[in-house]
């Protein structure tokens, strides 16, 4: 929607508060899963994170906001890092940040919220980019594409198109409103089936746990 030259094939990040996964697109009634998560889904982990933080609903933005008031300075954990592994897990993550704020507290120590934000949004990034970036290369695909409501993550974007712009990739990513708009994604889905010929009667109902591609 946000660009209209776009054509599959492509890597499609898809990054949101209930998914977290690599969909290598054929065409737009056609995918493949890279890998996904084992357990949280990033923005999920945002938002929890920003929860214990005392920030407000929706976490992501918010701790993307006090990110920039902070510096990386604690090492938490990336985990599945191993090369060829496209999966993502990001309880350990959320574990250790919960761990290392019960820590702090019980030491007395004041909590540094934007080096906590920092160091957090960090890890998910880094871990996000790497794959992305591996899954392509071991894919023969030369674009990228970002979708989801993380997609709208100033440190996800642009973290992403420094590193196309550095392998001589293409990166696209959606405009802002569109990143959390679910409406516009599922019209854009079903103009693609509608084309496509594929039809449904009035009984069609939601099926909450559809697999990617299953009808």
């Amino acid at each position: 929607l946000a660009a209209p030259e776009l054509e599959p094939p492509f890597m499609a990040l898809v990054v949101s508060g209930g998914h977290t996964a690599l969909v290598r697109v054929k065409d737009y009634n056609h995918f493949r899963m890279f890998g996904q998560t084992r357990d949280d889904a990033a923005g999920e982990a945002f938002d929890k994170i920003a929860r214990v933080l005392g920030l407000p609903y929706p976490g992501g933005p918010r701790i993307d906001k006090l990110a920039h008031e902070g510096k990386p300075t604690i090492d938490f954990p990336r985990a599945l890092e191993e090369k060829g592994n496209y999966e993502f897990s990001f309880s350990g993550l959320k574990s250790a940040v919960l761990n290392y704020i019960n820590s702090e507290r019980m030491k007395g120590h004041e909590l540094n919220l934007p080096d906590i934000a920092a160091s957090f949004q960090s890890s998910v990034v880094e871990v996000l980019t790497h794959k992305a970036f591996e899954a392509l290369e071991a894919s023969g695909l030369d674009t990228l594409v970002l979708a989801g409501g993380v997609a709208a993550n100033s440190a996800l974007e642009a973290k992403l198109r420094a590193g196309a712009k550095k392998r001589g990739l293409r990166f696209f990513f959606p405009d802002h409103i569109l990143c959390t708009d679910n409406a516009a994604m599922i019209g854009a889905a079903a103009y693609y089936e509608y084309l496509a010929g594929k039809r449904d009667g009035l009984d069609l109902n939601a099926i909450p746990n559809l697999k990617l591609g299953e009808r």
